[in-house]
């Protein structure tokens, strides 16, 4: 049955009745690979330093702790009311000190409560909670330490009952661990018996996992130095005394983080090494297995390739197959968005990245794991650095919820290679933009080209492209960014298809960002899109309130001094829609800018979804919904999709009606790029997956093994595919445009 956009809504509604049977029944029984889809954001603050889940209400469900470090220095609470929604607790935020860096959750005291402990530049704060989500600072409260503390974890090391702390401090004479003894209250006293390891310090990390590592029932530790390479097992004798384990420490090359899991299944706690790239070696983990008498060696084909970069990890079950699987945190994967990887555990050893990932996230600097919405999935929660103040940033600070079962993605029927169109640029590209049968790149600051696919002819325009650009309107748009010694520039250049003369349309000044905080204070414009008759841009303004400096700024060196991320009252204003085609016109409040296709405009203030005409009229809206927020919008001519956390919705763009909800099963975890009246396109670096509206199905695109390894981007217009790579430096033309029309498309599913 045809999903045909001019079906009464009687008719959608059976339709997707059958495609959620679909889902359930024998053609879509395939197991989810672990693909995850974001949330709403949660308050969880502009600066977060440190992040960790625990039950703070005695309700059973898994709350949030996040420090913040920096501009507020504060501890946010997050209450989960058991199905993935979160409420600031009471009396949230708290004061914990200066630069809280590391966070630790158990019963401090003995009243059956979760306590909290943070390392601050001040020490060791010490916060009780009173079993609601309230906390107060104990008696004794920092526990001063001499130096800077950073990591810290708790256990009874010493075997009295009472939960103590272990922290790695850093002084003069370099860095080691140092213990805190509980009394039973939470009244602390740093042991005069130091773990016998000490690093040298320099530009490394230096900090400690808890694990019983030799299987006597006694909490100990693991040890790891980033600037020698060197992990350690310190086995403790019950009494907080430790020594160091034979055979540590154990070098492992690069190495930049440790966590503790059992990966090989003997029940026995192991060691995986996060490796940074270096020396032309990918980013990897060596996997440590403990023979469970505290000594450590690396398992057979350990390391194993992890690739792109990898912060903050965790380890957890995400797919139930009772093996350890991996997350990791990349916060700078491109200039305004990051990524979370999920890598899991293999029954020969090593890890294979699950198939959707890495799932896009804004800024993550921390994660957490843990099953919040009670489906029985481990979910993941990704901490974001910074005040959003980029329209096309993702939603900071959300629960990244693991998809249920769903429709499966079908491997798409192979095509020989004359089904593509191939140009090769001279350069290499950076940037893709498509509109019907015509594609535009962009080089490193060289000039852009539009190539016609159905025509086989390009034209390069003169000028140097470096960002964004698009095609619509008969023209083609792109910025260049130039920054000097005090200021930059991004200026927004036009020229029509044809290959006439560019100008410049648009230009903006801005600080610059070179050294120290970025101040984003002053007018920007930018994310570029067009699709038939129209191009647009929006234009923005942003700026901020500088509190009153705190007395004690300059000696810690973090007096306010600009509108940098950091700063919570960062705000964006005088935001508006500008047309470039078919004539130049400014559209205040219509902002910020998702989609454009079908003659139409789609813009998203204040989460509702509204389509606009060519002249700014309003056509339709979608209201928000609070608790399944847009994560992406696509037009075309008779329809607006808006991809949610686990399907595709589908709207009259005239009216706003919907029309019906097609299942993505883990293939949500993708992001919406284009929606044809035939297709839809979702992507997420080179995994590319097409849906056909007709009936709901997915299908894997896979372009060649060359065009994988260098990915730029990928596009679907009315037309077909377009998708952008490159080839090595040595390539004569090392640039790649393919082009695939829309019936070699349909014929692969």
């Amino acid at each position: 049955m045809a999903f045909d956009m001019r079906h009464t809504a009687t008719g959608a509604a059976a339709l997707i009745a059958s495609l959620l049977l679909s889902a359930s029944g024998a053609a879509g029984t395939a197991p989810v690979d672990a693909s995850f889809a974001p949330g709403p954001s949660l308050p969880a603050g502009p600066t977060p330093s440190a992040a960790l889940t625990a039950d703070f209400d005695g309700d059973g469900s898994p709350d949030l702790a996040v420090a913040n470090s920096g501009f507020h220095d504060n501890l946010r609470i997050l209450l989960n009311d058991g199905s993935g929604r979160f409420r600031t607790a009471a009396g949230s935020p708290f004061k914990v000190g200066k630069y809280p860096s590391s966070l630790a959750a158990a019963d401090l005291n003995g009243d059956g409560k979760k306590d909290l402990a943070v390392t601050t530049s001040d020490g060791v704060a010490i916060l009780l909670g009173d079993g609601a989500g309230r906390f107060a600072s104990a008696l004794g409260s920092p526990v001063e330490i001499t130096g800077d503390v950073s990591s810290i974890a708790s256990a009874d090391l010493n075997g009295d009952g009472s939960t103590d702390l272990v922290v790695a401090n850093f002084t003069a004479s370099g860095f080691r661990l140092r213990v805190l003894l509980n009394n039973g209250s939470a009244g602390f006293t740093v042991s005069p018996e130091t773990p016998t390891v000490t690093a040298s310090g320099g530009d490394g990390y230096f900090a400690e996992r808890v694990a019983d590592l030799n299987g006597d029932g006694k909490p100990d530790l693991a040890a790891f130095d980033t600037n020698t390479g060197e992990v350690w097992a310190l086995l403790n004798d019950g009494t907080a005394r430790f020594s160091v384990a034979p055979g540590s420490p154990v070098k492992v090359r690069d190495l930049q983080d440790l966590v503790t899991a059992d990966f090989n299944g003997d029940g026995k706690p192991d060691l995986g090494a996060l490796g940074y790239a270096s020396r032309g070696a990918p980013e990897s983990i060596t996997v440590l297995l403990g023979d469970g008498s505290g000594r450590f060696q690396s398992a057979s084909g350990s390391p194993f390739t992890l690739g792109g970069y990898n912060y903050a990890p965790v380890v957890a079950d995400f797919n139930g197959d009772g093996r350890t699987d991996l997350a990791t945190a990349d916060p700078d994967a491109d200039l305004e968005t990051g990524r979370i990887s999920v890598f899991l555990g293999q029954v020969s050893g090593g890890f294979k990245r699950a198939a959707f990932a890495p799932f896009t996230a804004d800024t993550p600097v921390a994660l957490a794991a843990a099953d919040f919405d009670a489906d029985g999935k481990v979910d993941l929660f990704a901490a974001s650095w910074g005040v959003p103040w980029w329209p096309t940033t993702p939603r900071p600070n959300t629960i990244f919820f693991q998809l249920g079962a769903g429709p499966s993605v079908a491997p798409g029927k192979t095509l020989p290679a004359k089904a593509d169109s191939v140009f090769a640029a001279k350069g290499p590209i950076t940037a893709l933009a498509a509109d019907a049968g015509r594609a535009a790149v962009c080089g490193d600051f060289g000039p852009p080209l539009v190539w016609n696919a159905l025509a086989h002819k390009a034209v390069t325009f003169k000028g140097e492209c470096y960002g964004e650009l698009a095609i619509g309107g008969g023209k083609v748009a792109w910025t260049t960014d130039y920054c000097g010694n005090s200021t930059c520039d991004r200026s927004v250049f036009v020229a029509p298809l044809s290959g006439g003369r560019h100008h410049e349309f648009e230009s903006d000044i801005e600080d610059d960002c070179g050294a120290g905080p970025c101040d984003l204070s002053g007018d920007w414009a930018g994310q570029l899109m067009g699709a038939g008759p129209l191009l647009v841009h929006n234009l923005w303004s942003v700026g901020c309130i500088l509190p009153p400096p705190p007395p004690d700024c300059e000696e810690y060196g973090d007096c306010p001094d600009g509108c940098d991320v950091d700063n919570s009252t960062l705000r964006v204003f005088d935001q508006g829609l500008e047309l470039v085609a078919p004539r130049p016109k400014f559209l205040p409040g219509k902002f910020p800018v998702r989609a454009v296709g079908g003659g139409r405009i789609a813009v998203e203030p204040a989460g509702d979804i509204v389509v606009l005409s060519a002249t700014g009229k309003t056509l339709a809206t979608v209201p928000a919904s609070a608790d399944d927020p847009s994560r992406g919008v696509a037009l075309s001519s008779n329809a607006l999709g808006v991809l949610r956390r686990s399907t595709l919705d589908l709207y009259d763009p005239a009216g706003g009606a919907k029309r019906g909800s097609l299942p993505l099963g883990g293939a949500a975890g993708l992001q919406l790029a284009d929606l044809t009246g035939k297709l839809a396109l979702l992507k997420t670096g080179s995994r590319l997956v097409l849906l056909r509206l007709s009936d709901g199905k997915l299908i894997s695109f896979t372009p060649s093994a060359a065009a994988v390894a260098r990915f730029v981007d990928a596009k679907l217009t009315a037309k077909g595919l377009f998708y952008a790579y490159n080839l090595p430096k040595k390539a004569k033309a090392r640039g790649r445009i393919v082009f695939e029309p829309t019936a070699k498309l349909l014929a692969r599913f």
